[in-house]
Order: C-alpha cells, then sequence, then structure tokens
C-alpha cells in the first residue's frame, strides 16, 4: 500500500496534476526499487542507500547509479534492525541499527563496498547513534547502561574489525537516541572527533584521536536547539559538516547550528555557550552541503501539517549564514535522507529516491 500511494503521487505530480510552487523543477525518478530509504551517501558513481524493508523488518543495504537506474542490494542481514546511520570508504559500507520494536539494543554492522557477506561488528549496543571513519578507525556513540547518564564513543579497527579503545563522556543528556558524529583527521596518526547529543537540545564535544580517545569527559563546545517538536522516528540520524573553520550539526527537533571548530571547551559543570542556529522549527532530519550552501530535510512532524508555506516535509536550502531559504521538494511528504553532488540534491520519499538540478 505504501508503495501504491508513493508510485501514484509521483505520477500525477510528474504529469503536472499537482501544486509545486514554489519548487521549479524538474523533478527526476533515480530509482524505483526500494522500500523505505533512511540515509543517502554518495561515493564515486554511486548513490549508497541504507533503507528499511517494511515487509522483512530488517534494515537493507544498496546502491543505485546516481544517473538512474536499478537498485542493487549489497546486504540484507536478517536481525530485526533498522538503519539510523551510515559511512562509506574506499573499501567497505559501515552503519549502525536499532531494534524496530522500539528497543534501545542496536548494532554495528559493515559489508564490502560491492556487496556480500556482511559482518557484525558489535552487537548488544544500547542506543547506538552517529557513525564516523578515518583511514584506519571507525567510531560510534552508544550509552553506558539505562541507569547511567554516560555515553561512550568506541572505536574500531577497518583492518581487523576488533575494538581499539573507548571513551566514557560524562555529565550530558542522554535520554535522546539521537546524535551525530564527525571525524576530521588533523594527520596520518590524529584525528578530531566532534560528538553532538540529543534531539530538541543538543550539545557539541570534542575529542582527541590518536590511537586513543583523549579529552572527551570535560570538553563541551556549544550548547544548541530548543523549542523541539516530535519528529518522526523513521528519519535516521542527520549528519555532520564542516565547511571552513565552522561545523554544522542538526538537534533534529529544532534547529540547525554552527560552531567554530576551534571552539574553546567548557567543563562541566559550566554552561557551554549558545552556538549560532536556523530560525526555530526548521526541524533538520538530514544535512548536505556542496561548500557553499546548506541543504536539509525538514523532517515531518508527527501529527501535524500546519507549518504555512513550508509544508510538513521538505527539502529545503539555505546560505552558510541561515538565510535566504528556498524549497527543493514539491509537495508535502516524509523525505528521508539527503546528498549533494556538482548538479543534484537526492532525497528519499517513500519507495522512491529523486533529484532535482540545485
Amino acid at each position: 500500500m505504501r508503495a501504491l500511494v508513493a508510485a501514484l503521487t509521483a505520477s500525477l505530480l510528474l504529469a503536472g496534476c499537482m501544486e509545486t510552487s514554489p519548487f521549479q523543477g524538474p523533478l527526476l525518478v533515480v530509482t524505483t526499487e526500494i522500500d523505505e530509504p533512511v540515509v543517502l551517501t554518495l561515493q564515486g558513481d554511486w548513490l549508497y542507500v541504507a533503507s528499511y524493508d517494511w515487509d522483512a523488518k530488517h534494515a537493507v543495504m544498496g546502491r543505485v547509479d546516481r544517473a538512474g537506474g536499478n537498485f542493487e542490494v549489497l546486504a540484507s542481514p536478517p536481525s530485526a534492525t533498522r538503519p539510523q546511520a551510515m559511512a562509506v570508504d574506499a573499501t567497505h559500507v559501515y552503519w549502525t541499527a536499532v531494534a524496530n520494536n522500539g528497543g534501545e539494543l542496536g548494532e554495528i554492522w559493515r559489508v564490502a563496498i560491492d556487496g556480500g557477506t556482511p559482518e557484525l561488528l558489535a552487537s548488544d549496543q544500547l542506543q547506538p547513534c552517529g557513525l564516523a571513519h578515518d583511514a584506519s578507525t571507525i567510531f560510534w556513540r552508544a550509552r553506558v547502561s539505562t541507569a547511567d547518564q554516560t555515553v561512550i564513543v568506541h572505536a574500531r579497527s577497518k583492518s581487523s574489525g576488533t575494538q581499539v579503545a573507548s571513551s566514557p563522556i560524562t555529565g550530558i543528556e542522554v535520554g535522546s537516541m539521537s546524535c551525530q558524529l564527525l571525524a576530521m583527521p588533523d594527520t596520518a596518526a590524529e584525528t578530531t572527533l566532534y560528538l553532538a547529543n540529543g534531539m530538541g537540545v543538543s550539545t557539541l564535544h570534542r575529542l582527541a584521536w590518536n590511537g586513543a580517545l583523549l579529552a572527551g569527559a570535560d570538553c563541551t563546545v556549544a550548547r544548541c536547539g530548543g523549542n523541539s517538536s516530535t519528529v518522526g522516528d523513521y528519519q535516521g540520524e542527520p549528519g555532520m559538516i564542516g565547511i571552513g573553520d565552522n561545523i554544522y550539526w542538526a538537534a533534529k527537533a529544532s534547529s540547525i547550528c554552527r560552531a567554530a571548530l576551534a571552539s574553546t571547551c567548557t567543563a562541566a559543570p559550566a554552561q557551554p555557550p549558545e552556538a549560532q542556529q536556523s530560525p526555530d522549527r526548521s526541524r533538520p532530519a538530514a544535512l548536505a552541503s556542496d561548500g557553499e550552501q546548506i541543504y536539509f530535510v525538514r523532517g515531518s512532524e508527527v501529527g501535524t501539517n500546519n507549518d504555512g508555506d513550508l509544508g510538513n516535509g521538505r527539502v529545503l536550502r539555505t546560505d552558510l549564514d541561515f538565510n535566504n531559504t528556498d524549497t527543493f521538494s514539491p509537495w508535502d511528504a516524509s523525505p528521508r535522507g539527503l546528498a549533494v553532488d556538482d548538479e543534484f540534491v537526492y532525497w528519499g520519499d517513500n519507495s522512491r529516491i529523486f533529484k532535482t538540478p540545485k
């Protein structure tokens, strides 16, 4: 039924039978062979997709030529999990997945970039979220226990798949399963990690990595968000972007946030400074950038559709100072996942992936 509704909607739209203002188009269909895309990532000629199979109730990792074509399944592990975050390098696709029955335990997986037998890197992870990597290591966040207000950033070797380090981060709100993680290599041996934790209100933390995670407990960079909405749980992690001297992330149920990469650390219990943020209620459920603009999915808010000209769920664009926002998706829907290249903006909706020229 979901696929049928999506097909009818897209057919009417492409035939010119639906209101498209202020969207200018053209709207192009990349693929129609996918159930529910959650996260999109571009690598080479391919658009990699983390999706959820509603019938089989598990994650499906795949790819499609960015010019359009058939959806190629790379891995479909049988565990009953929903993908949340994805990372792609030259050899593997990595993803985090959480229980699809509302449970808090999840898993970390990878598969060869051309497909094959998926490899389970970690299981029984409590509220896993965020995924980042450098040349040799994959990183993610998890929670210590339901009774402990501490989160752990784990690091595993890409070459062996074995855990090489972990670092507890205390004094932050961990009630949300939403977070974003970005790795920015400084040298061949050192990487700076940024962790944004939370939905309505998000705190940004900085960690150092040189074979071990350092300074994670005390380095809070900024705080952002507020006036949160209830955003659909099916939407994956928004992603985090480093542009120039700044880092951008999402307070998922509230605003887009910006802080300087070199911001001074604030140690708990002191309150970190407020980050610059986009206007309230942008509800960014996915972020992407071409270095000049920020593209974002305005997440569908549960139970409402009363947000004026911007609609409920939309794909939008704003400049790096959060001004001059315009719209890319042409209808009130539930866009999921986002990617940008030199020519196009890509996003998923129900059983299709679309693109439109920038």
